[in-house]
């Protein structure tokens, strides 16, 4: 499909450096970069309590791996709390999770916010887990809107080591970028993390 629709585009977009530069070698096309960021608000950052409180945002898919989320949290222990804020978009597998997480204590699903308010929102955290996959080229390359909603809502980002966000984290020193892709890994570079860290 992309072999047959590239050749008419004039002005073409992409979200990421590493996908524009894909299009080129491919298509012999060049794509600009343009993030998806947010309409501009002045967020301060929250002073960190006892408990370091985490969170995803995002929608209920399956192809999301929800799950992982929940294993981080079972890692994690009590000093540390998940919270999910998903649209949800498949209730039965919404219905699994909740089944799935329920004796865990320092996790739990929040209602979801409009897109406009999910900046403020999310402000009263500390840190913004995403838990990108490696499954293809384009979840390897990606952007996602969260990335730009946590850092507008001043929060320290953790991701996995996709390779655009890694290179976006590091440039800009917004967070950290975990060693793997598993649980283990991911709960492993947030306990390596000190409130100071977590707040600078």
């Amino acid at each position: 499909l992309i072999k047959k629709c590239i050749k008419n585009i004039i002005i073409g977009f992409t979200v990421s450096k590493n996908l524009k530069k894909k299009y080129k070698d491919n298509f012999n096309k060049n794509f600009h970069v343009i993030y998806s960021l947010p309409e501009y608000e002045n967020l301060k950052s929250k002073i960190i309590k006892k408990k370091i409180k985490i969170i995803h945002h995002g929608i209920c898919s399956k192809t999301r791996k929800i799950e992982n989320y929940i294993a981080v949290a079972k890692l994690l222990g009590k000093n540390y709390e998940v919270n999910c804020m998903l649209k949800i978009v498949d209730k039965v597998y919404f219905k699994y999770l909740k089944s799935l997480s329920a004796n865990v204590k320092n996790f739990k699903f929040i209602n979801p916010v409009a897109t406009k308010k999910i900046s403020k929102k999310i402000n009263n955290y500390d840190i913004e887990l995403i838990i990108l996959l490696k499954e293809s080229n384009n979840h390897m390359m990606s952007m996602p809107n969260k990335l730009f909603e946590a850092i507008q809502g001043k929060l320290c980002v953790i991701s996995t080591p996709t390779i655009d966000v890694k290179n976006f984290i590091n440039k800009n020193k917004c967070g950290c970028v975990s060693k793997e892709f598993s649980p283990e890994s991911i709960s492993t570079t947030i306990k390596s993390l000190n409130k100071k860290q977590i707040f600078s």
